[in-house]
């Protein structure tokens, strides 16, 4: 009982002997109670009630608050309670992040494993889709040739992010080239798209990176990292650039994890409903079934999250 997700409209949520109590509006003496003590976030993503007292217990129980926009992500929040007060981890970060050439040698290192993780998936679903062969020898080969060539070469403070941030959306082209081949063609996902997505594929995309970068967030936290100062993804406003940049590291578990929901049609075309924006979003019946395996699959993601952060801040102080 690590994350509760919350999809019901005009839920109330109130707090009472450590306890977390939810109440669906119009049930009479009926209601869930979970202990927070067994709880690590808690995920909205209705229009709910809360109280102050509410708030306060998941700030002394160090229970993560995350608000999520159906529309648009970027309208989300995240409430997460300090649980490293390590100052000294966070000013070896401002120090090292301020060297250009750390920098340059780390944005590197994080775009090099991240096309090596992008190969891996590759020649994975290679063996399982023989008649895609010519697709994923094409990506695959493209993606060799570009770590090798463009990745390997030594960084320094002259290695432009930009021009790293350059290869790393070239790779993504040539990845998500092979990656759509294996979903069916009813689907609608021919390349990778957002804000809004407009398939069923990139719908789920989205979403889950919105919630694996939430998580991103809190490992950065929970190692005393400043989640905003980031590397391969440059300081911007409202945005936790390094949570960024952890994500990424990880981004290829969503895609799988992605693929195998739709070939086993536990999340199906008929979850989803296409709105005149364009935008194409899960039902309530999609949701139900989306956060249901969500929260599966994110204790391996959260543990993956935090292991990376751990080897960074320890980086940080060698």
């Amino acid at each position: 009982m690590e994350t509760i997700f919350i999809d019901r409209k005009n839920t109330e949520i109130t707090v009472a002997q450590g306890r977390l109590k939810v109440k669906q509006n119009g049930e009479v003496g009926s209601y869930t109670s979970l202990p927070l003590t067994q709880m690590n976030a808690l995920v909205i993503s209705c229009d709910c009630q809360l109280t102050s007292g509410m708030l306060r217990s998941l700030s002394k129980y160090k229970v993560s608050l995350i608000c999520l926009n159906n529309r648009n992500s970027d309208a989300s929040m995240i409430s997460v309670p300090m649980s490293n007060g390590n100052i000294a981890r966070r000013v070896a970060q401002y120090q090292w992040l301020s060297d250009d050439a750390k920098k340059a040698m780390f944005a590197q290192k994080l775009i090099r494993r991240k096309v090596t993780l992008q190969l891996s998936l590759l020649r994975k679903l290679k063996s399982q889709r023989p008649e895609k062969l010519t697709q994923f020898n094409r990506a695959i080969s493209a993606l060799q040739n570009l770590r090798l060539q463009s990745l390997t070469k030594p960084s320094d403070s002259n290695t432009s992010i930009n021009e790293l941030m350059g290869f790393e959306g070239i790779a993504a082209k040539y990845y998500f080239s092979a990656f759509s081949e294996v979903f069916a063609p009813g689907l609608g996902f021919t390349r990778r798209n957002k804000r809004p997505p407009r398939d069923p594929v990139n719908s789920i995309l989205s979403l889950t990176y919105t919630m694996t970068y939430f998580e991103a967030i809190r490992a950065c936290h929970g190692a005393g990292l400043d989640p905003y100062l980031g590397v391969l993804h440059q300081p911007d406003y409202n945005r936790a650039s390094l949570a960024c940049d952890i994500e990424e590291l990880i981004r290829t578990q969503v895609d799988n994890w992605t693929y195998e929901m739709f070939l086993m049609r536990v999340i199906r075309a008929d979850h989803f409903r296409n709105e005149k924006s364009g935008a194409c979003l899960l039902t309530k019946a999609g949701r139900k079934v989306f956060y249901e395996q969500l929260s599966l699959i994110m204790p391996l993601w959260r543990k993956h999250l935090r292991s990376i952060c751990a080897v960074l801040a320890k980086k940080l102080i060698e």
